[in-house]
Parts: structure tokens; C-alpha cells; sequence
């Protein structure tokens, strides 16, 4: 299993939520409640491919701990 290949849809959603962010920060009106909620959705998005990876990776850890003598 590729692991960047696994987790390049979860980058996506973080390198959106940092676009989203610089783009408030050049904005004089700050945070809104949209912007928020907005970074926090990609941020959610980005869980699901995490933990995928994540899963893959402790089965592989699983499986060479039974194989060993």
C-alpha cells in the first residue's frame, strides 16, 4: 500500500484549510463564523484518509509482531 497515495486527499483538505486561513489573514475582517466553520470542515474531511492510513499501518505492525519467533 502507498501511504501518500493514501493520504494525498487528506494534504488536499489541510492545503485548503491553509489557503483558507491566509486568505482571512490578509482580510482586515478576521475569523468569521463561515471561515471557521469552513477550515474546521476541510480539517474533518482530512481525518477519514488519516485514519485509513493509520489502520493500514497497525495491521502491518499487528501481522509482524505474530510473525515473529
Amino acid at each position: 500500500m502507498d501511504f501518500e497515495e493514501m493520504l494525498q486527499p487528506a494534504m488536499g483538505y489541510v492545503n485548503d484549510a491553509r489557503c483558507i486561513l491566509d486568505t482571512v489573514a490578509v482580510q482586515t475582517g478576521g475569523m468569521t463564523e463561515r471561515a471557521i466553520a469552513s477550515v474546521l470542515s476541510c480539517l474533518g474531511e482530512a481525518t477519514a484518509p488519516v485514519h485509513g492510513a493509520l489502520n493500514e499501518l497497525e495491521s502491518w505492525l499487528s501481522y509482524e509482531e505474530f510473525e515473529e519467533p
